[in-house]
């Protein structure tokens, strides 16, 4: 989903509702946020990029309408700001990889993402398209958004791009692509490690909380946790050993299952009882996501 915000209120207005401190970003400038419940719940990790004359919020499909509707209901009469859904607009494409500029210098563009003067920069791209960087995961990479009329044309022209450089040092990433690396690389997901049972701490998203922006919303809880130590759940990965025969057990029959920390060895056990008990250890989490 994409989400613009424009009116002269809108860098107080968007800087109130997440996590990272926006009020003092300029045009150009991109960043990893997450917006909150008012106890602050994870809602969604988004990624904000400020343009000369809105903000981009590029949310999950499945948060679009919840967070539409939450920044709705939050506009007052006197507040100069506005808000448009382009998710049907503009298509979204992830590039990943150290190579992934030299894919993208092959378009002529305003500025060439090479040349972009620190990280998380947004430059347009194209006639109609915007780059941003920032990949959403852990790895390097680029968002590009170009009008939906023009998608095809832009994926086989990266794609092109990609094979022409002959190298694994860039990837143009589909669903599956995508979400394997996510997995990988621990990001969190929607209905999946970012809950209303978790807040952006507990899913390792620390890198999206600013601790002095002041207020927003979710911002006292988010802070009590941090300064007194609060967590009481983190965000894992765990990797268990191939198992073959009669006791292979799927990626997908994994997935809610509940992880045990052996008393003693400090192993991982998988559940396998019907009761939830398993090699005499407390159940300490369950399992979110899955890749085989």
């Amino acid at each position: 989903g994409i989400i613009a915000v424009t009116g002269d209120d809108r860098y107080r207005f968007v800087n109130g509702l997440c996590t990272s401190k926006v009020l003092d970003a300029k045009p150009g400038q991109a960043m990893a946020s997450c917006f909150t419940t008012k106890t602050g719940r994870s809602v969604d990790l988004t990624t904000i990029a400020v343009l000369d004359d809105s903000i981009l919020i590029l949310c999950s499909a499945g948060r679009l309408q919840r967070l539409y509707q939450t920044l709705d209901a939050l506009i007052f009469p006197k507040d100069n700001v506005a808000i448009q859904d382009l998710s049907l607009a503009l298509a979204r494409f992830q590039l990943v990889g150290p190579q992934a500029a030299s894919v993208l210098s092959t378009t002529p563009c305003s500025a060439s993402p090479a040349a972009l003067p620190a990280p998380f920069q947004a430059a347009a791209w194209g006639n109609a398209g915007l780059v941003i960087h920032i990949s959403g995961l852990a790895s390097s990479g680029y968002t590009v958004l170009v009008p939906v009329s023009s998608a095809v044309a832009a994926w086989k022209h990266l794609a092109l791009g990609v094979t022409e450089l002959d190298s694994a040092a860039a990837r143009l990433l589909g669903g599956r692509d995508w979400e394997v690396l996510r997995v990988l690389e621990g990001v969190p997901a929607p209905d999946k490690e970012l809950t209303l049972d978790h807040n952006p701490l507990e899913a390792a998203l620390y890198h999206t909380v600013s601790f002095d922006k002041g207020c927003y919303v979710g911002q006292e809880t988010i802070a009590r946790l941090h300064t007194y130590g609060g967590l009481k759940q983190q965000l894992w990965g765990v990797i268990f050993a191939k198992e073959t025969g009669a006791t292979a057990v799927s990626a997908s029959a994994l997935l809610e299952a509940k992880i045990f920390v052996a008393q003693t060895a400090g192993a991982f056990d998988r559940e396998e009882a019907a009761d939830g008990v398993s090699g005499g250890g407390r159940a300490d989490g369950r399992i979110t996501s899955v890749m085989e």
